[in-house]
């Protein structure tokens, strides 16, 4: 059996399968595998039977035969998302000065898998020099590349410790194995960064409320405490309650809403 594709812009290849001595009455079944990462137009297969002429026919106008199909070329773009200490981040904010950066680039295409480092390219400026610095796979970012028979998803982790306060943009751009770019533009974000460890801002959520509210609050520094103390007083000067992390969950740097709040009640009545 002898096969070859034509398609546009490609020379056309001959190839050869040998196929099983086919019997009186029977038949045999040839499966072909054809490349198509190159193909995005309607192409032809040709096949013939007994190219050789061995063992010789009567007649051969039935040993050649065609099919024509089409490729779809690939021009969706893949999905870019990017998260830090498992949020999105909105412009501007005020971050931990050791987030951890977690990138995604995701594909509809399940047969290209986002498999290579040069998919995705990442880089940071830092306040105080103000010019885009690339990262490296080498030293700054961890890849993990989409597997087959999976999510075409591939991964990024960037776990940087900023040693500068001050506001620095994060850009990142991303292509799938097609070349189709998740954006026009890079996706870009500029975040705060102050390690001076304090609590700029503490107000509750609703104010006023009628049954139950939480604490709103700007946190800065290398880290959040492990353990802290609300207390709450009346305007008398009275402590009316006394709130820690197992009633309100933890605290994490920048700007956010406790988990838990206060029900109103006194606990000192």
């Amino acid at each position: 059996l002898e096969y070859s594709v034509l398609a546009p812009g490609l020379p056309r290849e001959s190839k050869k399968q040998k196929l099983p001595r086919i019997m009186p009455d029977s038949f045999a079944v040839a499966s072909l595998e054809i490349p198509t990462t190159a193909l995005s137009a309607p192409s032809q297969v040709f096949v013939e039977v007994n190219p050789e002429k061995d063992p010789v026919e009567i007649t051969y106008d039935n040993n050649q035969g065609q099919f024509a199909f089409d490729i779809r070329k690939d021009d969706i773009p893949p999905v870019l998302h990017v998260t830090f200490d498992g949020r999105t981040l909105l412009h501007g904010e005020l971050i931990s000065a050791q987030p951890v950066i977690q990138i995604r680039l995701r594909d509809e295409n399940p047969y290209l898998v986002l498999a290579d480092t040069g998919l995705l390219e990442v880089t940071l400026t830092p306040p105080s020099s103000g010019k885009p610095q690339r990262l490296s796979y080498r030293s700054d970012l961890e890849f993990e590349a989409a597997t087959a028979g999976t999510r075409n998803e591939a991964q990024i982790w960037y776990r940087p410790t900023l040693t500068e306060s001050g506001r620095y943009a994060l850009e990142v751009q991303g292509r799938d194995a097609s070349g189709n770019k998740s954006g026009a533009l890079s996706y870009r974000v500029e975040f705060e960064v102050d390690r001076t460890k304090a609590l700029r801002e503490l107000v509750n959520y609703p104010n006023p409320f009628s049954t139950y509210t939480r604490f709103a609050y700007l946190l800065s520094g290398d880290e959040a405490p492990a353990r802290y103390r609300i207390r709450i007083y009346s305007v008398s000067g009275r402590i009316v309650r006394e709130l820690t992390e197992a009633d309100l969950g933890p605290l994490q740097i920048g700007k956010h809403l406790t988990h838990g709040g206060w029900d109103g009640t006194d606990d000192f009545s």
